[in-house]
């Protein structure tokens, strides 16, 4: 994991302000002038539950609270996330409850953006509002 996450990071343009922040996400928005990229919200989910163990009204109320800024976000802002419930039904209940959670989040999240892009295999497609340019 480290090796990925060392080639990731080399990856980006110099240019770019990382901020690699765990669960203060909104305040670390707050302000900023740019383009800012959330990348990404299911790793999100997971410091916030392991923050809230699991409680799954504290999860949603920050999840809520991201929701608001998107609204009328500061900057122009892309919001990278997983969608997890295409797949096979976790067999555990962490699992299940965790997937149930990002579908929430996704769901809270999608209906504050005014665009929603989903890309699977490399192609693009408008799921609210149009393809960016």
């Amino acid at each position: 994991m480290a090796a990925r996450i060392a080639r990731h990071r080399a990856d980006r343009d110099p240019r770019w302000n990382v901020f690699e922040e765990p669960t203060a996400v909104v305040e670390t928005l707050v302000g900023r002038q740019g383009i800012c990229v959330i990348d990404c919200i299911t790793l999100w989910i997971c410091n916030l539950g392991f923050t809230h163990d699991w409680k799954t009204p504290a999860v949603l109320a920050e999840v809520d609270r991201l929701a608001a800024l998107l609204a009328a976000p500061p900057c122009p802002v892309a919001v990278v996330t997983n969608e997890v419930g295409a797949g096979v039904v976790p067999e555990h209940a962490l699992g299940r409850s965790f997937r149930d959670l990002q579908g929430f989040a996704n769901q809270r999240l999608a209906a504050a953006c005014a665009q929603v892009v989903l890309v699977s295999c490399g192609l693009p497609l408008a799921l609210k509002g149009s393809l960016p340019d």
